[in-house]
């Protein structure tokens, strides 16, 4: 007599292999679809493993034996896997709070080191380098966008830049002739006094003395 047991075995096979946690052991990113290499079970060393990856979204994890992909086997074949998740548990910052979100990257040997992160608690997007050069956008009371750490600003491409609803180039040409034009009233002793005309309105309160014009 052939026990239920012994009908099920293949079965209960079948649904053991249909699902593993491995180990990623080599990326090959040439092709339309990432495919990796991954450790699964015990000296079983899986290739052309296809990686799925969200649309509009990409990654290449890294290759520091921490990195754990979850993979499927479709009906239980070992011969076509596909990966959907990979994670990194020394990578992951662990900062956030609750309803954040952060697409960050991680340099060979150290933790995330260039990250985007979403605040919808204080309306703030930052954008931060390992260098510590940090952009924040946000909406939290005023509308602002604020950089800090960075040497210096370009603005490339731009044919026109706008500070308080005047382009700067106009400004500079309206400041120019009026630097070059205008006048004092005469002081036989004692510290200048102030033109006669004041300088022209427009961008000249929101501007540092390092921009430039050309």
């Amino acid at each position: 007599m052939i026990s239920f047991s012994r009908l099920l075995q293949p079965l209960k096979s079948k649904i053991f292999l249909m699902i593993a946690r491995s180990i990623l052991e080599e990326v090959d990113n040439t092709g339309k679809t990432m495919r990796i290499k991954a450790e699964c079970l015990k000296n079983e060393s899986l290739s052309d493993i296809e990686r799925m990856e969200e649309y509009g979204f990409t990654s290449y994890p890294p290759l520091d034996d921490k990195t754990e992909n979850i993979i499927l086997f479709p009906n239980g074949n070992r011969d076509f896997g596909l990966s959907i998740v990979s994670h990194n548990p020394d990578a992951r910052p662990t900062s956030l709070v609750e309803g954040e979100s952060m697409v960050y990257g991680k340099d060979s040997g150290s933790t995330f080191t260039n990250y985007i992160k979403i605040s919808p608690t204080n309306d703030t997007i930052t954008i931060e380098t390992k260098d510590s050069i940090k952009i924040e956008l946000t909406t939290d009371g005023t509308k602002q966008v604020n950089i800090d750490g960075a040497d210096k600003i370009n603005l490339l491409g731009a044919t026109e830049a706008f500070l308080n609803g005047t382009t700067f180039d106009s400004w500079l040409t309206s400041f120019t002739t009026w630097a070059s034009t205008h006048t004092h009233p005469t002081a036989p002793v004692g510290p200048v006094s102030p033109p006669t005309t004041p300088p022209p309105s427009g961008p000249t309160g929101h501007l540092s003395t390092k921009i430039k014009g050309e």
